[in-house]
C-alpha cells in the first residue's frame, strides 16, 4: 500500500458561531468540533475536499490549539486530540489522561482501497455495526462487513463513519491488539468521534450530528406503512423458532448500532404453530414498530393471541410515549441493551437474548418450545410481572412461562403506567417500592409532562401526582403490608373489600399479592398527594420496606 505522505505545514482555523473547523493540510484534511466531546475528522484525496457537513446546528465547542514541532494539540473541557506531524495520525485522550483512540499508522491508500488502523486496548469491547444475530453483543475478535458503520467502544467513545458504502471492521480477528477499518470506492475517509463515559452519553453526543427519528405509532401497520427510515428485523421464507430467536438478538444489536426504529414483521409467523405465533406476538408487544406483511385470516387461536397482545401493547402506550420523547430529546433507543443499562455488570452486559424496555422493564422473550429459559437479573431487586414474585438481582434464574405469558421483570424503584383496557378506565400506576421512583408521563396533546413520584417518607409511604390533564388514576403499590389508613390532606380514603368497587377516594388491599390499590381523580394542573400509614403488623419504623421473600 502507498502511504499518504502529507505535510502538516500549516493549520488554518475557522472558528465562528456556526462552525469550529481547522484545516490540517489544506481543505483535504480537517478536524471540525461540534461539542467539547464530538469532532469530525476527514481526509480526502484528489477527487474531493472535506466539505462541511450540514448535519448539526451551531458549534458548542470551545477549543484551544497548541502547535508544536512534532504535533498539533486540540483541547476542550472533555478531550485532548494530538495530531502527529507529518503523518496526520491521531491520538485521543480524555482530559484526565485516559487513552481512548490511537491510530497505529497514517491512513493507507492503494487504488480504490483505503485502510486505517487503531490500537485495540486490553479488555476493550466493541458493540454495534448493524443488525446481526450473534449470541454476544461484544464484537471483539470478530470481523464485520457493514453498511451501518456505527461502532461503540467500552472505553467510552463511539465512531460513526459518514460516507455511504460498505465497510469492513476487523476487530482483532487477525491481530488481537489491532482494529482495522477498510473500505473501497469512497473518495474520502471521514468519521465522527463521540466521547461519552456511558453508552447513553455516546448516544446523546450522536444526536448532535444525526437527528433522531422517533415514531409514535404503535398499532399493527401494513409493511408499506412503515416509515422510510424503519429497519426490518431478520426476514425468512418460513417461520421458525430460530427466526424468533434471531429477531430477539437482532433487536439488541440494532439498538447498539444507531438504529432507533427496528420493525418486527409478525406476518412472517402467520403460518406458525399457535405456540410459536403467540411467542412472536409477545415479542411484538414491546418493540418500537410492528407490521404485518401477510393478509388473510389466522384462525381462532391466533386471532385470540393477536387481540390479547395488541391490547397489552395498547395499554403500554403511555409508557412507550415517554421513551419516544426520550428518543427525540436524547437520541436514545427505546430498547436498552443490557450493556447500555448495566455497563459494569460483567455477567450480563453482553447478553442478547434479553433486554430492557426503557429503564424499568426487563423483557426475556421465549423463543424455544415449552416456555422454559434462563434469565439473568442484574443488580437491584426485581418483580416478576405475572406472579408478583420478588427476586434479588445478580443471579441467573430459570423460569417456565405459560404460553400466554411474556416474562417481564420490573425494576425496584420504578413506576410503570398502564392505560385502561377501554376508553375512560383508570390509568394504573404500578409502583415497585423500597427505592424512591419517578415517572415523567408525556402528554402529546399538550406536549408537556405529568409527573409522578413515590417514596418512603419517615414511617409513611408518599405518592404524588402532578397531572397536566384531568385523569383517573389507580396507584398499585406492590409488596407492602396492609396500611392502617390511607389519607390525602384532610381526606381519609375509604377501604373497600372488592377492587371492582374502587372509586376515587377509596382503597383496596390485595392480601394474596400484598398490593395496595388506591383510586384517585386528579384535576388538570392539580398536585395530588396520598399517604399510606403503617399498620400494627408493619415492620417497626420501616413498615413499607418489607424484605425479599
Amino acid at each position: 500500500m502507498l502511504a499518504l505522505g502529507s505535510a502538516l505545514s500549516a493549520v488554518a482555523q475557522a472558528q465562528t458561531k456556526e462552525r469550529t473547523l481547522f484545516e490540517l493540510d489544506g481543505p483535504r484534511a480537517v478536524i471540525e468540533w461540534v461539542t467539547d466531546s464530538t469532532f469530525r475528522f476527514c481526509r480526502a484525496w484528489e477527487r474531493g475536499d472535506c466539505d462541511p457537513l450540514d448535519v448539526h446546528g451551531a458549534s458548542k465547542a470551545k477549543v484551544q490549539r497548541t502547535d508544536g514541532e512534532t504535533k498539533v494539540t486540540f483541547r476542550t473541557d472533555d478531550l485532548e486530540v494530538e495530531i502527529q506531524r507529518p503523518s496526520l495520525r491521531l491520538r485521543v485522550l480524555s482530559r484526565d489522561g485516559k487513552i481512548l483512540l490511537v491510530e497505529t499508522q497514517e491512513i493507507q491508500r492503494a487504488g480504490t482501497r483505503i485502510e486505517a488502523g487503531f490500537v485495540s486496548q486490553p479488555g476493550e469491547r466493541y458493540y454495534g455495526l448493524g443488525i446481526r444475530v450473534d449470541a454476544s453483543a461484544n464484537l471483539r475478535g470478530r470481523s464485520v462487513e457493514t453498511s451501518r458503520p456505527f461502532l461503540i467502544s467500552s472505553l467510552g467513545y463511539g465512531l460513526y463513519c459518514t460516507m455511504p458504502g460498505l465497510y469492513r471492521f476487523d476487530l482483532g480477528e487477525k491481530e488481537p491488539n489491532l482494529l482495522r477499518l477498510s473500505f473501497r470506492e469512497i473518495p474520502r475517509f471521514e468519521y465522527w468521534f463521540h466521547y461519552g463515559p456511558t453508552v447513553k452519553a455516546i448516544y446523546e453526543e450522536h444526536l448532535e450530528v444525526v437527528p433522531p427519528r422517533a415514531y409514535a405509532k404503535f398499532e399493527l401497520m401494513r409493511r408499506e406503512e412503515l416509515p422510510e427510515w424503519a429497519v426490518l428485523l431478520p426476514d425468512a421464507e418460513n417461520s421458525s423458532w430460530r427466526l424468533l430467536e434471531d429477531s430477539v438478538r437482532a433487536v439488541v444489536h440494532a439498538s447498539l448500532s444507531g438504529i432507533l426504529n427496528p420493525a418486527f414483521d409478525v406476518g412472517l409467523f402467520a403460518s406458525a404453530s399457535p405456540e410459536l405465533f403467540q411467542r412472536a406476538m409477545q415479542l411484538a408487544s414491546v418493540l418500537p414498530l410492528i407490521c404485518n406483511s401477510r393478509g388473510g385470516t389466522l384462525g381462532k387461536d391466533k386471532e385470540a393471541a393477536l387481540e390479547k397482545w395488541l391490547t397489552w401493547r395498547k395499554r403500554l402506550i403511555p409508557f412507550f410515549l415517554a421513551y419516544v420523547e426520550e428518543t427525540r430529546s436524547r437520541g436514545l433507543p427505546m430498547i436498552h441493551p443490557m450493556v447500555m443499562q448495566f455497563p459494569r455488570d460483567e455477567a450480563g452486559r453482553d447478553l442478547t437474548d434479553q433486554f430492557m424496555v426503557g429503564d424499568e422493564l426487563l423483557a426475556a422473550p421465549i423463543f424455544t418450545p415449552g416456555g422454559r429459559r434462563k434469565v439473568y437479573l442484574p443488580m437491584g431487586q426485581w418483580t416478576e410481572w405475572h406472579t408478583n414474585r420478588r427476586l434479588a438481582g445478580r443471579q441467573v434464574i430459570e423460569i417456565e412461562a405459560p404460553d400466554d405469558v411474556l416474562p417481564l421483570f420490573a425494576r425496584n424503584g420504578s413506576i410503570v403506567p398502564l392505560d385502561g383496557v377501554t376508553a375512560g378506565q383508570r390509568m394504573e400506576l404500578h409502583y415497585f417500592p423500597r427505592l424512591a421512583a419517578e415517572l415523567f408521563l408525556y402528554e402529546p396533546e399538550l406536549m408537556r409532562y405529568s409527573q409522578m413520584h413515590a417514596a418512603p417518607a419517615l414511617d409513611l409511604l408518599r405518592l404524588e401526582i402532578d397531572s397536566k390533564v384531568e385523569r383517573s388514576y389507580e396507584w398499585v403499590v406492590h409488596h407492602v403490608p396492609k396500611p392502617a389508613a390511607v389519607t390525602g390532606g384532610d381526606l381519609i380514603y375509604e377501604e373497600t373489600k372488592d377492587r371492582q368497587r374502587l372509586r376515587p377516594g377509596s382503597w383496596y388491599f390485595d392480601a394474596g399479592r400484598q398490593n395496595v390499590h388506591i383510586a384517585v381523580l386528579a384535576g388538570r394542573g392539580e398536585r395530588l398527594i396520598v399517604h399510606l400509614h403503617p399498620g400494627e403488623s408493619g415492620e417497626q419504623g420501616r413498615p413499607f420496606r418489607t424484605p425479599i421473600n
